[in-house]
């Protein structure tokens, strides 16, 4: 369903129980990879950006999250 948009924009949001999936951060992994799609992060408070350091998109992530402030604030 994502193929259709050009940019999905990821607000605060990570891998966990009503958030994304592995398999859905794998998917947008692909859209990036083959169909040159844009993909926005946008960390907030939360700090839940976190939790996809380890995931499909971690190669994805353009900056350094600091291990000392988890919450981003």
């Amino acid at each position: 369903e994502l193929s259709q948009f050009d940019v999905v924009f990821l607000g605060d949001i990570g891998i966990a129980e009503k958030q994304l999936t592995e398999e859905q951060c794998q998917q947008l992994r692909g859209l990036v990879e083959f169909q040159a799609t844009g993909l926005v992060f946008l960390p907030g408070s939360m700090g839940h950006q976190r939790s996809l350091l380890d995931s499909p998109l971690d190669p994805l992530i353009p900056v350094v999250l600091d291990q000392t402030n988890p919450k981003g604030v």
